[in-house]
């Protein structure tokens, strides 16, 4: 964790740290709304496959790995990269 409070950074510095900060909360944003998208892709793709003479042992498990309660985990901890990504991103701003 970088610990910004109490010291100077450099312009590059600031810049650097803004480039991360805006990464993590850009990344944690669109795993966040993409997870749920992907689950029902999975979904709708195993039921197609099934439909259309595949396998139908996927109509057990049409989630595959994309399992609710994993799903739901990893929202949250995509929700709280962006948080971490927006609060560095308004420290190093008030740094400036």
């Amino acid at each position: 964790m970088i610990i910004l409070s109490g010291c100077g950074l450099t312009s590059q510095q600031r810049q650097t740290v803004s480039q991360f900060a805006n990464a993590c909360a850009y990344m944690g944003q669109f795993v966040a709304a993409e997870l749920p998208s992907l689950r029902q892709a999975t979904i709708d793709l195993d039921t197609f496959s099934a439909a259309l003479g595949g396998p139908t042992s996927v109509l057990t498990n049409l989630d595959e790995a994309f399992d609710p309660e994993d799903v739901s985990d990893r929202v949250a901890a995509a929700q709280a990269l962006a948080s971490y990504g927006e609060l560095l991103h308004a420290l190093v701003a008030k740094l400036a």
